[in-house]
């Protein structure tokens, strides 16, 4: 039987009863050899088939009384064990390995097997013990003439200090052993060692330094086709993206490393990389993101005994429940972490405990436990080196005695200067905001104001380094008081010019995102969204076909309801949160891939307020609403100048009348037996709140409203109100103003800017760049009959009805149409509101499908329930299907606000393309048609659902009549 032959069935057939024959067989060279030849074939492939054949030529090597094979033997199994994770195994057998090595007399194999064993030795923070090993290693190495090992035996010894962030010793140890592999011309070693020099100057926060290092590193292990090594500086490479604040594309690079980890049964570096996503994710607020990817690396550290790598994750974990104010929590995370550091001794990182310690104190009023903890963390951080976490401790400290009333500006400025030197954008920012505060108390508004000015500066410097929606809104969600207080400043010094300066921080304050998309529909920027390879496109539509089937349960439970329903239900739309995670997930990894966008992008420029006056005609006027210290207060621009009204209501009495004024919406729809028989007290009680409203929001500034139209630009709980059904007493708001709404000034100031075609080529109204859409179904049968009326209107529209109104279709279409009308089924997600959607017959177009079209409608009409329903997301974001037609190019959007009327809305919309297709304008042939329906269905839950977002549009026909006050 051949040597190959017999260690095959001795690997394949361990229960045999011929075993103990066939191991006496095998003792012999040719077998020994041949299980470490295969090990070592597979060792690059699959460390679980290695391990088996190398332990089974160390048994025969010892059975036979063959020292060095033996040592050969559980030297690979050390290697193998290293390579998946398990360091006590690993340190077992090459300390194995060793000691066969010296039975056999060889001193130099017996060091050259423990060299692996120091890092394993580090990993297991048996750091005395490591430490030891490796000056030992270091010593019998360089006797036997093996430079090469005994760089190898500094590599390691750096990567102790490492961990135990002695930078300036690591740094010492990498450079010796790479100045050595570099003489010798091992690239392979050089590379590594290199990637670790990188690290350290990484930590030092010397960055430039670090990201050459890297590069090359990662290039030399590209050349040589190291893939493993390669996924290793990218984990790095993403961990220097974080520090520095470019989080999207930490993440792209960290969960690129992670899947390459994976992929090669690499679990430990994976769970590094998971821990470090996690940091990511914490500082963007995405806190259950962040617990997610934390419990993903702790499961697999414990798994693995890697303690140190367990504390890093209990510390990350604490800063995430002292952020959701869960201070217990938080403290039993901290003390598991301070242990384990204390038993490996690391002070850096204890000194992290008490500076998040020091927080803790601070918030449950313990201040002079927090004072001494946060000294202490400084002080040894900036012992380290540390210069931006040790600027973290004294921030807090200046802090603690700013509230106290003490004078900490000298220290707040040396911690913005440590920020800047750092590249610490956000502890730059916060540095300049408690400079403001500083001195705006202490009666310097100028200086005051200049800090907090700064400030907004450094935000915004990091607002541009994060590209993805989400990402960019949950970084903003604790930092947007920083344009609130700006905006203070400037009002409390008065004057026109500061007036003007703090609308302009409330329009930096405002949709930016949603004009940063607007402006690449503009300038014909194809969305990154529309670039799917096909792999992807098949799973979503997979996904949609089912989130289509959840979306029809929910709006089925309404059919019986005789108005345009879809308002999702709480545990409905639980249910499809599933799917709907995944297709989001699917559309962000996308945005990880080497060739998605990327991850950087300019903040829109912001128009200065007096350029807000050029587009205003002389009979139009601009009310941009703010709200400020729990007060509304409003800026009225008009061609001439800009007025300012402060504390024009109390934001607690708007709430409540607006909660007034969806009751009494909501008890007037549906069409029931009490709707009908209480119609006239009804209306009287809509007449009552929509008058509240009227004195809350216009009555204090309508001697200033002397124009005709008005653009009303809302802020946060504003949006979704009817300014138009507002009521004076006597008459309703639409009947003074024609009114427009817009997300932004800036948004309004942008449509305003692109000019229009001249008269003959913009009337649209009677060629075929109209598309007319109904989906009828039960509750709403009258779309059929409102588009058949609106074709007769526009006799040359392209009609597509119930079948034929499928989602490709419809899609096919609308890029090229100009007038785009769609009378459906509307979901409004409130949980998620990119994935409310317009029902179709095969499926729905959802929000966020939007941001892939390119459309060029002056005109989308959603004829359905509330299509204008949006949530206020940080920095003014406006979610839900109105941001989504805005986005893809659409120049003006109507949309309804509640539950339309099925009746009501079919006879609006004849009205309303009755008037377009004589020449009004879109806000003119919108407040008419709401006039002349008034007459019919008095109720405003009839008549006042819909408004008009975006742009004006512009009388095509001259002469036209005035629209009275009906």
């Amino acid at each position: 039987m051949s040597a190959e032959t017999l260690c095959e069935r001795l690997l394949h057939d361990p229960a045999s009863a011929h075993r103990e024959a066939w191991l006496e067989a095998a003792t012999q060279p040719e077998c020994v050899t041949y299980l470490l030849q295969s090990a070592q074939e597979r060792m690059s492939e699959s460390t679980s088939e290695a391990i088996p054949r190398a332990q089974l030529a160390a048994l025969l090597a010892e059975r036979d009384h063959d020292g060095q094979a033996a040592a050969q033997s559980w030297r690979l199994v050390g290697q193998a064990r290293r390579r998946q994770g398990d360091h006590a195994a690993a340190a077992d057998a090459l300390e194995t390995a060793s000691v066969h090595a010296l039975r056999a007399g060889d001193s130099r194999l017996a060091a050259q097997v423990q060299i692996g064993r120091v890092d394993s030795l580090n990993w297991l923070g048996r750091y005395d013990e490591a430490i030891a090993l490796a000056r030992r290693l270091e010593a019998e190495l360089r006797a036997h003439s093996e430079g090469s090992d005994a760089a190898k035996v500094l590599a390691n010894l750096g990567s102790i200090y490492y961990r135990r962030d002695q930078y300036a010793a690591a740094l010492t140890c990498y450079e010796r052993a790479a100045e050595t592999f570099a003489q010798s011309g091992e690239d392979f070693a050089s590379a590594t060692v290199q990637t670790n020099v990188a690290a350290v100057l990484m930590e030092l926060h010397r960055i430039d330094e670090a990201i050459i290092l890297f590069e090359q590193a990662r290039a030399a292990f590209a050349a040589l086709e190291q893939w493993t090594p390669a996924a290793k500086i990218d984990a790095n490479v993403g961990f220097l993206h974080y520090i520095s604040g470019r989080y999207a594309q930490a993440v792209t690079v960290l969960e690129r490393a992670r899947e390459e980890f994976t992929a090669r049964g690499h679990t430990l570096d994976a769970a590094k990389c998971d821990a470090d996503v996690a940091e990511v994710y914490r500082e963007l607020n995405l806190y259950p993101e962040a617990q997610d990817a934390y419990s993903r690396a702790a499961a697999e550290m414990q798994t693995r005994g890697i303690a140190y790598e367990q504390a890093r994750v209990e510390l990350g974990r604490a800063a995430v429940y002292i952020a959701l104010e869960r201070p217990d929590e938080a403290l039993e995370c901290l003390d598991r972490a301070e242990k384990q550091f204390t038993v490996h001794r690391n002070a850096v990182q204890r000194a992290r405990v008490r500076l998040m310690r020091a927080r803790l104190l601070r918030g449950s009023g313990r201040r002079e436990d927090a004072r001494q903890e946060a000294q202490r963390a400084a002080q040894t951080l900036q012992r380290n080196g540390l210069r931006g976490w040790a600027a973290e401790a004294r921030l807090l400290l200046a802090e603690m005695t700013e509230e106290e009333g003490g004078d900490a500006s000298r220290s707040l400025h040396t911690v913005l200067s440590a920020a800047k030197a750092t590249a610490r954008g956000w502890l730059e920012c916060r540095a300049e905001r408690a400079l403001g505060r500083h001195y705006l108390t202490k009666g310097d508004s100028m200086r005051g104001l200049r800090h907090l000015e700064a400030g907004v500066e450094a935000l915004e410097r990091a607002r541009t380094l994060i590209a993805p929606e989400e990402m960019h809104i949950s970084f903003l969600r604790d930092k947007i008081g920083l344009y609130e207080e700006t905006v203070s400043a400037l009002l409390a010094r008065g004057g026109s010019q500061n007036i003007a300066r703090a609308l302009e921080y409330v329009e930096r304050a405002k949709s930016r995102l949603l004009l940063e998309r607007v402006l690449s529909a503009l300038e014909g920027r194809s969305p990154a969204e529309s670039e799917l390879p096909e792999e992807t496109r098949s799973r979503l539509a997979v996904l949609r076909a089912e989130l289509s089937r959840g979306y029809h349960r929910l709006n089925s439970s309404e059919e019986s309801e005789t108005r345009r329903m879809g308002a999702a239900g709480a545990d409905d739309a639980a249910s499809l949160n599933a799917l709907e995670q995944e297709y989001t997930e699917l559309l962000r990894r996308e945005e990880r891939k080497p060739h998605a966008s990327p991850s950087l992008f300019t903040l829109p420029d912001i128009v200065a307020a007096h350029d807000l006056a050029g587009p205003l005609q002389a009979d139009e006027a601009l009310l941009v609403y703010y709200i400020l210290h729990g007060f509304v207060c409003v800026w009225i621009v008009t061609s001439q100048q800009i007025h300012f009204l402060p504390r024009v209501a109390c934001l607690e009495d708007v709430n409540r009348t607006a909660t007034r004024m969806r009751y009494q919406l909501q008890r007037a729809g549906g069409g029931s037996e009490l709707s009908r028989k209480y119609a006239a007290r009804f209306q009287v009680d809509a007449k009552a709140v929509f008058g509240q409203l009227y004195d809350l929001l216009l009555r204090p500034i309508a001697s200033l409203l002397t124009a005709e139209k008005l653009v009303v630009v809302p802020y946060d709980v504003l949006h979704g109100l009817p300014f138009h059904a507002f009521f004076d007493g006597s008459q309703s708001a639409l009947d003074r103003w024609e009114i427009v709404y817009a997300p932004s000034a800036a948004l309004w100031y942008r449509g305003a800017q692109r000019g229009h075609a001249p008269p003959e080529q913009s009337s649209v109204w009677n060629d075929t760049t109209a598309l007319l859409v109904s989906v009828p179904s039960l509750g709403i049968e009258q779309v059929t009959e409102e588009v058949t009326q609106l074709a007769q209107i526009l006799p040359n529209a392209v009609v597509l009805q119930a079948e034929e109104a499928t989602l490709k279709s419809v899609q096919a279409r609308a890029g090229s149409c100009r007038l785009l009308h769609l009378a459906t089924h509307a979901l409004y997600r409130a949980d998620n509101p990119l994935f409310s959607g317009l029902q179709l017959a095969d499926g729905w177009l959802l929000a966020r499908d939007l941001y892939a079209m390119t459309l060029s409608c002056d005109l989308a009409t959603l004829s359905a329930c509330q299509t204008g329903m949006t949530l206020a997301e940080a920095g003014d974001e406006l979610f839900g299907l109105i941001r989504g037609f805005l986005a893809s190019g659409v120049r003006s959007v109507a949309a309804s606000l509640w539950p339309a009327d099925d009746a009501a809305t079919a006879a609006l919309m004849q009205e309303f393309y009755g008037r377009l297709a004589l020449g009004h304008s879109r806000a003119s042939a919108l407040r008419g048609a709401q006039q002349t329906v008034r007459e019919r269905f008095p109720h405003p839950y009839h008549w006042a659902a819909f408004m008009l977002v975006g742009e004006r549009g512009h009388n095509t026909v001259t002469g036209l009549p005035e629209i009275g006050n009906n």
